[in-house]
């Protein structure tokens, strides 16, 4: 007998395959025109959720912050990302024996921009 279907069996999620291609064709992209349309087509509502939800688990916990100043950290986080969204490396093998994924390369660049935030703020709070 088949299995019920689940009612979360049908996930959407943000950072597919789709735009896990489009991390490497920016990569290999020397056309700044195509770079602007890959990024605006396929990159840039999932850089904005993925910047907002590691903002909320790593930077929003350890100091409050207003609308503006939350708005403005993101999009200095998601620049840096793209600048940093280069020396991503398709063909690199992680301990498991995968190929590696843009997604984990790209969560990891934001988080550790958080961080880094998050500690020159800490740095200035102590000398103030």
């Amino acid at each position: 007998m088949p299995r019920k279907k689940k009612s979360g069996d049908n996930k959407n999620y943000y950072f597919g395959n789709e735009q896990e291609k489009a991390v490497v064709d920016y990569k290999f992209s020397a056309n700044p025109e195509e770079r602007n349309h890959i990024y605006k087509t396929f990159l840039e509502k999932p850089f904005n959720i993925m910047a907002d939800a590691i903002f909320g688990m790593y930077h929003a916990k350890n100091r409050k912050c207003d609308d503006d100043e939350r708005v403005s950290i993101q999009y200095t986080a998601i620049s840096h990302l793209v600048e940093q969204m280069v020396k991503f490396d398709p063909t690199r093998i992680t301990k498991k024996g995968e190929p590696a994924k843009a997604y984990s390369y790209c969560q990891t660049i934001v988080r550790n921009f958080y961080k880094d935030i998050d500690k020159r703020l800490h740095k200035e709070k102590i000398q103030i």
